[in-house]
């Protein structure tokens, strides 16, 4: 049916398709949208379904109103900024969900030491000094030495040392590095160098003396000493006398850059002296 124009004074047209009876009012746009239903002719060749076809195309829903149901993305999506110049940048907002942080991109701050922070306790033993032993042992280290370190001050801390061997060095005693000797024979009262002056700053520890007299007749007193001053004095008797002083402790201590010396008090013996030690460096 083609319908080219209505006469104005026509308020209703009835178009029926078998049970549907209702009449359309074609002035009433509203009519169309609610009674016609779907329409199956073209409406490229009907003035009425034509226009129905652009009231159809022409729906918009209000914002906010209606709900069209659940969309599915699929494919590539391309997201605009929010405006269409794309010159107002999108805000995100990450507090509901852990972001990734780079920091690199962070920059410096300034950093206020002002209330009260929390400091971990220095590092202790598990047991207190006088407590029952519990527990495991514990590694130590030591610093080797094959020379004496520099001298700190009076109650100053300091490594424990050991030889290279891992041998802790503990008084009366040295690194094998520090030790020395050394002997001389005497058949008159000229004295002379056991052990030679070490250099500045160091003093020789003597800890060992072995003193014999092989004449068979003379005897004689023998001194050593530090440099010219007498530390100890004992007589040799001829015939294989003399005497041996040694134990856990130093016999005395020399002078720095002082020899270690010894001197026959009476002419004509065969006195031999030995003297060991070590050197410190204070």
């Amino acid at each position: 049916m083609t319908i080219n124009k209505l006469p104005a004074s026509t308020a209703k047209v009835k178009l029926r398709n078998g049970a549907d009876s209702a009449d359309i009012d074609p002035l009433a746009e509203s009519t169309f949208t609610a009674t016609l239903g779907a329409v199956t002719a073209s409406p490229t060749a009907n003035t009425v379904l034509d226009r129905l076809k652009a009231l159809l195309t022409g729906i918009s829903l209000a914002a906010g109103s209606a709900v069209i149901g659940a969309v599915t993305q699929s494919g590539t999506w391309t997201v605009q900024p929010g405006n269409t110049a794309n010159t107002t940048a999108w805000k995100v907002d990450g507090s509901a969900v852990t972001q990734p942080v780079s920091l690199a991109s962070v920059p410096s701050h300034a950093v206020t030491n002002a209330g009260t922070f929390a400091t971990q306790a220095a590092a202790a033993g598990d047991v207190a000094h006088d407590a029952v032993d519990s527990g495991n042992p514990s590694k130590i280290g030591m610093q080797a030495r094959t020379t004496d370190p520099t001298a700190v001050a009076s109650a100053d801390r300091v490594n424990a040392i050991a030889d290279t061997l891992g041998k802790q060095v503990v008084l009366p005693g040295a690194v094998h590095d520090r030790t020395l000797s050394g002997r001389a024979n005497f058949t008159n009262t000229t004295a002379a160098d056991i052990i030679a002056a070490q250099g500045a700053g160091i003093r020789i520890v003597v800890t060992q003396i072995a003193v014999s007299n092989a004449h068979a007749t003379v005897g004689t007193k023998v001194e050593i000493r530090d440099g010219t001053t007498v530390k100890i004095s004992m007589q040799a008797a001829g015939a294989g006398g003399g005497w041996v002083q040694a134990g856990g402790y130093p016999l005395f201590l020399s002078t720095a850059n002082t020899a270690v010396t010894a001197r026959c008090v009476t002419t004509g013996a065969d006195v031999e002296v030995n003297i060991s030690g070590y050197t410190i460096s204070n």
